[in-house]
């Protein structure tokens, strides 16, 4: 048996020790908080999105839609997803669905839809995006569906890979 004699603060000293471990004990490398946007070009990005879809709204007479950044945090994540897990889907690798994700970050809702694109090795990633979803009959239909009200978008990049994920919501309290 060690005998050692104690200092003044080695009991205070030895209690934030155990603190700090129970407090890290209970933390998973696998329970990442949603990303926020990775620079303000991408944030630029995500915003002219959303204006370059409600252009396209206004021009067929539908409402604007809001931004969400519950939805946007959701957009982001399922993009950093698809890019780090190197797959590219509506549906993710454990069977999970755009209403799965958005029930997961506590949003309730009538409606809900998903536009998804990826780019690589291009100068200018979101340039002309919108349009190529507007060629696309299930993209287009999202973008003017009316009923919805609200959308966030979630671009994330790696290297010279960019991945889109636009989201589409009617909140179940709308009308």
């Amino acid at each position: 048996m060690v005998n050692r004699k104690t200092k003044p603060g080695d009991s205070l000293m030895l209690l934030l020790f155990v603190l700090l471990l129970a407090l890290t004990a209970g933390s998973s490398p696998a329970a990442e908080p949603k990303p926020a946007a990775q620079s303000d070009v991408l944030r630029r990005m995500e915003t002219r999105i959303i204006e370059e879809v409600n252009d396209v709204r206004r021009k067929h007479g539908r409402p604007e839609l809001t931004e969400n950044q519950t939805l946007a945090a959701v957009a982001r994540d399922y993009s950093r997803r698809m890019l780090r897990k190197e797959f590219f889907s509506h549906t993710g690798p454990s069977g999970s669905t755009v209403a799965d994700r958005i029930q997961a970050a506590g949003l309730t809702f009538r409606r809900v839809g998903e536009n998804l694109a990826m780019t690589a090795n291009v100068d200018r990633p979101a340039e002309g995006l919108t349009a190529d979803w507007m060629e696309s009959p299930p993209h287009r239909k999202n973008i003017l569906e009316g009923k919805y009200t609200q959308t966030g978008v979630g671009v994330w990049k790696e290297k010279d890979h960019y991945y889109f994920t636009q989201i589409f919501l009617r909140p179940m309290d709308a009308e």
